[in-house]
């Protein structure tokens, strides 16, 4: 292999006797504890070797230009053979002591997650390194990762969990008396039972601070859905308990509302329903158990279907689709920007005409504004309409046969890269469009790059295809 050459002289690979001798002597100080690491007496080492190299000393080799890696890899073997191995890897005891400090206050549950626990850990660290007198003999220079792995082992080793989201033995055992509690019935709901189950750990934690197996914080959620499945296991029968006598006849009664059009959709019903459920068990004529919106909603729902209700929305009324009708329309000669635009409007106009009609059943049906862009979709195509938005104007159609032209002579590699400036310019059409208020039915809908891309795409391969038949 040809050497590197270096002001005119060959660099070449072997480490005379003197050099070894400079590496020997500072990585006696990196031991010593003269420097913090290997990193650190590299540069040392290195104008050390450099100066050797100038002085031009016969037998030393002065000729070779070590690279910081050479060095850094020469002084790694050099501590390593003075028995220093792997020095960052061995926890001294002045550090074990700072760790065990903050893995006890994390078993006492002042730390909320381990990552904060580690931060602080090493910060602490740090500043312990930074005020030894010797340095890096006593704290080595500590990664996030390592502080945090070493700190989980010292808080397993104190009794403690590093996961809160885990259960101790005790837990389960005090969530056992619990479980049973709810599976016999004293207990209304799992929810109710969680809140005790709550209450009687804050109250063990006042008690015994220092018990690891009290640090942990579980959500409500997760209280509740442990004791309702061990619950589940000792008898308890799945689901919501059967509704009561008077819980079933308000349903029906509001079931039958629905029917009569009294309420404009089940959501609205089952709200109702669901106070008046609360107000029924706090008389003791219900089941005791809360009633959810979601399981109230779907029994309304079913129970309104039974009634003879298909829907749980009205039909639309004549005047709703002579309305709709008109929107259409208006959309169709491009009054309105979008679909969406129409809707939002023709809602404002139902508002106004329920409020004109009062004693109508159409009346109470208060429609959305996604049922009413639904609706004006469904009329224009049953009036055969066709929308202006959808349409390209000859000035727009010349515009992208351009650009066309401009794709098939290879000034630009694709429709897709063309499709920015076609747009661009398309933008520019409409603006002074507007600005002269052109054309009965004013601006088109905007185009997307993706649209205008496949047009580019349709108007390139049509020219493609010409070019071949005239060849």
């Amino acid at each position: 292999m040809t050497p590197y050459v270096v002001d005119g002289k060959p660099r070449g690979r072997n480490w005379s006797t003197a050099e070894l001798r400079i590496v020997g002597r500072y990585a006696r100080g990196v031991v010593a504890g003269r420097y913090r690491s290997v990193r650190s007496a590299v540069e040392d080492c290195r104008d050390a070797l450099d100066r050797l190299r100038r002085t031009g000393v016969r037998g030393a080799r002065s000729t070779r230009l070590r690279s910081r890696i050479a060095v850094a890899q020469r002084l790694g073997d050099g501590v390593r053979k003075l028995g220093l191995a792997r020095p960052a890897a061995r926890w001294g005891d002045a550090e074990v002591k700072i760790v065990d400090r903050f893995a006890r206050a994390f078993v006492r549950g002042d730390y909320g997650e381990m990552r904060t626990a580690g931060r602080d850990c090493r910060a602490a660290l740090v500043v312990a390194r930074k005020d030894a007198p010797d340095g890096s003999r006593l704290y080595a220079n500590r990664s996030a990762v390592a502080v945090r792995e070493k700190l989980r082992v010292r808080v397993r080793k104190l009794g403690g969990r590093t996961s809160r989201r885990a259960w101790a033995r005790q837990e389960l055992k005090l969530l056992e008396g619990y479980a049973r509690a709810l599976a016999s019935g004293k207990y209304p709901s799992a929810v109710a039972a969680a809140a005790d189950y709550q209450r009687d750990t804050v109250r063990l934690r006042r008690r015994y601070p220092k018990a690891a197996w009290l640090a942990s914080r579980h959500l409500p959620d997760a209280v509740a859905q442990r004791l309702r499945d061990r619950a589940h296991r000792l008898g308890l029968p799945p689901g919501p308990k059967p509704w009561s006598r008077a819980e079933t006849c308000l349903l029906d009664a509001y079931a039958r509302a629905i029917v009569r059009g009294e309420y404009p959709d089940a959501g609205v019903a089952a709200r109702a329903l669901v106070e008046d459920l609360g107000e029924l068990a706090g008389t003791g004529a219900g089941t005791g158990e809360p009633r959810t919106y979601a399981g109230v909603h779907g029994m309304l729902w079913s129970r309104a279907r039974e009634l003879g209700r298909p829907f749980l929305s009205l039909p639309w009324s004549p005047k709703e689709r002579a309305l709709a009708n008109m929107y259409a329309r208006r959309l169709a000669l491009g009054r309105f920007r979008n679909a969406w635009d129409a809707a939002v409007s023709c809602s404002r106009d139902l508002s106004q005409l329920r409020r004109e009609h009062p004693q109508a059943r159409w009346a109470s049906m208060q429609r959305t504004t996604l049922g009413v862009w639904a609706q004006i979709w469904h009329r224009a195509d049953r009036l055969g309409l066709k929308w202006t938005e959808s349409l390209w104007v000859p000035a727009e159609e010349r515009i992208v046969a351009r650009h066309a032209r401009d794709v098939v002579l290879g000034r630009y590699p694709s429709a897709k890269s063309a499709a920015p400036d076609c747009w661009r310019e398309l933008e520019r059409f409409h603006r002074v469009r507007r600005q002269r208020k052109l054309g009965r039915a004013g601006r088109p809908g905007p185009r997307t790059l993706r649209a205008i891309c496949g047009k580019i795409e349709v108007r390139t391969s049509v020219l493609r295809q010409t070019q071949r038949i005239d060849g």
